[in-house]
């Protein structure tokens, strides 16, 4: 799981927070990362409209 942040109520806030304490493995980070890494990306995150109203 990808935590996004901006939740909008205190128990997903609350959540995202508790974990911190996850603990993972190089051999998982390692994992994780191939997998992230293997995903092709498509598009952009704002649409045409959103981009030209952004001082970039």
């Amino acid at each position: 799981m990808i935590v996004i942040p901006g939740t909008r109520k205190i128990k997903h806030f609350e959540g995202n927070v508790e974990a911190v304490k996850v603990k993972l493995s190089s051999e998982e980070l390692a994992e994780i990362r191939q997998i992230i890494n293997s995903i092709e990306i498509i598009g952009n995150i704002y649409n045409d409209f959103f981009i030209k109203t952004l001082d970039l």
